[in-house]
C-alpha cells in the first residue's frame, strides 16, 4: 500500500466491487502507520464520487482501537450506472486512498 505524506497507510475492503443501483454497501477501512501499527481515534471522511466526477455523499467515521472503521451507504437507484470512486481523507484533509465500485444493472 502506498504511504501518505502523514506516514499512514489506508486500505478499503468490502464483500465485492459490483453492486446494483439502490443496494446497501458496506466498506471497511484499515489505517496503519509506518510500522504497520493500528492508528485508533482518527476521524476519517469518505467522499462517494459518481461517474461524472460529482461528490454525491460524504461519510464520516472515527477509527476504533484496531485502526478500523466502517462506511455504510447506498447509491440511490436513480443515479447513473458506471464506476464510482470512494475517496478517503484523513484529519488533515489529505487523500489517503481511493476505492472503485461498479454500479450496474444485472
Amino acid at each position: 500500500l502506498p504511504m501518505s505524506n502523514s506516514g499512514w497507510q489506508a486500505a478499503f475492503f468490502g464483500p465485492r466491487n459490483l453492486f446494483k443501483p439502490g443496494e446497501f454497501i458496506e466498506l471497511h477501512v484499515l489505517l496503519r502507520d509506518r510500522n504497520l501499527a493500528a492508528i485508533p481515534d482518527v476521524p476519517l471522511v469518505a467522499r462517494v464520487v459518481n461517474p461524472e466526477g460529482n461528490a454525491i455523499q460524504t461519510l464520516k467515521v472515527t477509527t476504533a482501537h484496531l485502526g478500523q472503521g466502517v462506511f455504510r451507504f447506498t447509491i440511490p437507484a436513480y443515479m447513473p450506472t458506471g464506476t464510482y470512486q470512494v475517496e478517503l481523507y484523513g484529519a488533515a484533509k489529505e487523500l489517503l486512498t481511493t476505492h472503485s465500485l461498479h454500479i450496474e444493472v444485472f
